[in-house]
């Protein structure tokens, strides 16, 4: 039987229980934190056909199990900003222009990360000739799904999902 001198201390209790449970509940940020490490994206995805110089992106789940209308394991998002040497772009233009297609706005929203720097974005955005190439050389496991597009002489944005 609870008594009063209980009733009192209960919500004291449940007070401090939530404040303990929300602080141990990791946050879900609207901007996934971005890496610049090449070595871990390369395990993601392949860059040993064409490796770039510099690399800014990241990885993120899309959704969670309780979401989805089949059970199964989650699909992940990677967005990526890569740089690569002005030969680099040149062969991804001559090897894979029979894999693209002139960009859509409706592609060009793939490229509008939440994280893209302006300069990128006024780039995207600006351009009319633009194409939308097929990630072909960057499929690795189950990143199969996308695609890129390159926005000067030098960078590509990279955009790839597991569905």
């Amino acid at each position: 039987m609870i008594t009063k001198t209980y009733i009192w201390k209960l919500p004291i209790f449940l007070l401090f229980w939530c404040i303990n449970y929300a602080c141990s509940v990791e946050s879900n940020p609207a901007i996934p934190d971005s890496s610049n490490n090449l070595v871990k994206l390369n395990k993601l995805i392949n860059l040993e056909t064409y490796p770039p110089s510099k690399a800014k992106w990241t990885f993120s789940k899309m959704g969670n199990q309780s979401e989805s209308r089949t059970p199964g394991p989650n699909d992940y998002k990677l967005q990526a900003v890569l740089e690569f040497d002005y030969d680099v772009i040149k062969k991804l233009k001559e090897n894979y222009k029979y894999l693209s297609t002139t960009i859509s706005e409706l592609h060009k929203d793939q490229f509008r990360f939440k994280w893209l720097d302006k300069k990128n974005l006024k780039k995207l955005n600006n351009k009319n000739n633009l194409f939308y190439y097929h990630p072909y050389f960057f499929e690795k496991g189950s990143f199969r799904h996308g695609g890129y597009v390159i926005i000067d002489d030098y960078t590509v944005l990279l955009s790839l999902v597991t569905m």
